[in-house]
């Protein structure tokens, strides 16, 4: 009894037992988690605690008109199973062939055609696509099959000059007409690819058939004429100028001097270089009648005639 009046002395108290109606105390909640008391009295448990909500996540905004579709989306799948079916039944370009490329021709001067012709050079051959462009100062003749286009020329009907004067008789008498290309301007021209050739006369004189005759400006001085006995029809250039011819085959030549005539067919004649006259003989009963005399360069046609 002293121990108890001793303790209760310096403030000890001893915890009153616990009767069977007595709930002992819970401990004490935190203020957050304390109940509450209804206006009735009746002690109620505080609501759960809400978990945080997220933060919203970042929205990437796209500029309007550049909005990119994630790969793999449909838009993707549809795309590339339908390639392949579009391609094959897209047209196929139509394959056009090369157009050849345009050659333009440089006259040939006359003795290197000969020379070529004996056999002494090669001449060249001018390619498809070839062409020659004919300038015209007053006047020009070209064959209406030969040309292909003009500018700044007018057009006559051609006729035949004889002794220095024109007659009525068309030059290149039959088909296709010759024309006269009068004022300054140019022609371009072609024959046949490999079967024609414009030659450059440099103070040279030239014979040659008319019918093999396409074009001659106006630099060449030139007479219309025929082998006497026979009627092959002749034109007869001088002077500077160029004279294109056509070809049914590349010529050969043939060198004439006055101790050696040659002899030909009119069939296979294509015309002369130089100082020879042509002549058709009297009573000949020999395969080639045309007798070719003097100083210069026959040429003969290799073709079929």
């Amino acid at each position: 009894m002293n121990l108890v009046r001793g303790l209760k002395a310096a403030g000890f108290h001893s915890q009153p037992p616990s009767s069977p109606g007595m709930t002992p105390l819970a401990p004490q909640p935190s203020p957050s988690s304390a109940p509450s008391r209804s206006p009735s009295g009746i002690l109620t448990a505080p609501p759960p605690a809400s978990a945080p909500r997220p933060a919203p996540a970042a929205t990437l905004v796209e500029p309007m008109g550049t909005a990119v579709e994630p790969a793999g989306t449909m838009v993707d799948v549809v795309a590339t199973e339908l390639a392949p079916a579009l391609e094959l039944s897209a047209p196929a370009a139509p394959l056009l062939p090369e157009p050849p490329a345009l050659t333009e021709v440089v006259p040939l001067p006359l003795v290197g055609f000969v020379t070529s012709r004996l056999g002494l050079e090669v001449a060249p051959l001018l390619p498809d696509g070839a062409a020659l462009r004919l300038l015209v100062e007053e006047e020009a003749h070209l064959r209406a099959d030969a040309v292909l286009a003009a500018a700044g020329v007018g057009w006559e009907p051609a006729y035949r000059r004889m002794q220095g004067r024109r007659t009525t008789d068309p030059l290149g008498k039959g088909e296709p007409a010759f024309f006269r290309a009068v004022g300054t301007g140019e022609v371009w021209l072609a024959g046949a690819p490999g079967r024609w050739v414009a030659l450059a006369l440099d103070d040279d004189v030239l014979y040659v058939r008319e019918d093999r005759v396409l074009a001659f400006d106006g630099g060449v001085s030139w007479e219309a004429g025929a082998i006497p006995g026979d009627g092959l029809r002749l034109l007869q250039f001088r002077g500077r100028g160029c004279v294109v011819l056509e070809l049914d085959a590349p010529p050969a030549a043939l060198k004439v001097t006055a101790e050696r005539p040659a002899t030909v067919t009119s069939r296979r004649l294509l015309g002369w270089v130089g100082r020879l006259v042509m002549h058709r003989q009297r009573g000949a009963t020999a395969p080639l009648p045309l007798s070719c005399e003097g100083d210069g360069v026959m040429l003969f046609s290799l073709g079929a005639v």
